[in-house]
């Protein structure tokens, strides 16, 4: 290869959007460089190819130190770029022999992870983080929980990179919709949908259920079936019946479509526990309110956000029935929290260019 390479790493499906609003930066900072995008999940790497056409996308390859030399010395990294996490020793070590620079952005720590690094801090600061050239942290919280294990390298709280997304076009969905407010669930997990179909108002209202993973399609439908509750799969619309209040989201990529046609959303994951929530912001990102569960622990900051500003609320779920009836059975309500929501994404502007700022001090 001729080119000298851009390598970013971005684990998953909210890693690969948080990385969204860099990429035109990037390209600008390093335009005759290569670029490429690995993933772990077949999920992540789907998104990525769907995000960066013309970007190389594929697997992270097992971190074998032969493997992964063999790697670095063909792409001759200028930089590695990690979203958010999920550092490999060997990769760290064979981009460093390399000769590129490295860089983790929109950096978390959660509790249980800074718990744990605590008990072998010195083999982590040594082994696992030594080889950091920049670390921009998503939040002052972060940071700080970085700063136990980050001696050698400059250390940053940028701000969330999932708040700086900007909304992609939406367009209507593939069918009229009837004349009754729209409820997403999004993201729902194994056991969630029947919890939450058992607490919502189901009758008064048009329904967007979306499951977290593509494997767990097949079985929601197979649940609903046996419900008895009508239901339209979004890869079938010509099915559409008026009298369908379900439709389940059977395809990856089309939920910025629902957020934006929805009076609220429910973001899943949170009603659950050990999963800790999903993406809060993105709905917000397309206008609707948010609503969550008590079980959002790995979107504290932004739950906080959220709650403060009125764009959308904690509920438990022997709430729920109650509080989505209230919510969308007045127009007032609604109105003030979509003014939350707009001044969430207000404030959000700005994030990518504090990261790109101190990524202009690795050149």
């Amino acid at each position: 290869m001729g080119k000298r390479s851009v390598w970013i790493h971005a684990v998953s499906v909210g890693e690969v959007k948080a990385f969204r609003p860099l990429y035109p930066h990037l390209c600008a900072l390093y335009p005759d460089a290569f670029f490429l995008l690995t993933c772990v999940t077949r999920t992540g790497l789907e998104e990525a190819r769907r995000s960066f056409p013309t970007l190389h996308c594929t697997y992270l390859p097992w971190d074998f130190r032969f493997s992964m030399r063999r790697w670095a010395r063909a792409l001759r990294p200028l930089l590695l770029l990690f979203v958010e996490g999920d550092l490999w020793p060997n990769l760290l070590g064979s981009v460093k022999e390399a000769g590129g620079k490295i860089a983790l952005v929109n950096a978390k720590l959660s509790l249980r992870s800074f718990s744990r690094l605590s008990r072998y801090h010195r083999l982590a600061s040594s082994h696992l983080f030594s080889s950091l050239d920049l670390v921009c942290a998503k939040s002052e919280e972060h940071r700080v929980r970085f700063s136990r294990f980050i001696h050698n390298a400059p250390l940053h709280a940028t701000g969330n990179l999932k708040w700086a997304e900007r909304p992609a076009p939406t367009g209507s969905l593939p069918f009229t919709l009837p004349e009754c407010p729209i409820l997403t669930l999004a993201s729902t997990h194994a056991g969630e949908e029947e919890l939450l179909l058992d607490n919502l108002p189901l009758s008064s209202l048009f329904l967007i259920l979306a499951p977290r993973h593509p494997e767990r399609f097949s079985s929601v439908a197979d649940f609903l079936q046996k419900r008895g509750l009508p239901f339209l799969r979004w890869t079938k619309p010509q099915l559409y019946d008026e009298k369908v209040r379900i439709l389940l989201l059977d395809t990856m990529g089309e939920l910025s479509h629902c957020f934006a046609a929805s009076h609220l959303t429910l973001v899943c994951g949170s009603f659950v526990p050990n999963i800790g929530g999903h993406n809060l912001f993105e709905p917000c990102l397309y206008g609707s309110p948010v609503f969550f569960g008590p079980h959002a622990f790995s979107q504290q900051e932004l739950a906080q956000e959220i709650i403060s500003r009125g764009a959308g609320k904690e509920v438990h779920i022997s709430a729920l029935f109650s509080e989505v009836s209230a919510f969308l059975a007045t127009p007032s309500l609604q109105d003030r929290a979509r003014e939350g929501v707009s001044a969430l994404v207000q404030s959000a502007q700005g994030v990518e260019g504090k990261t790109v700022a101190h990524l202009k001090c690795l050149q």
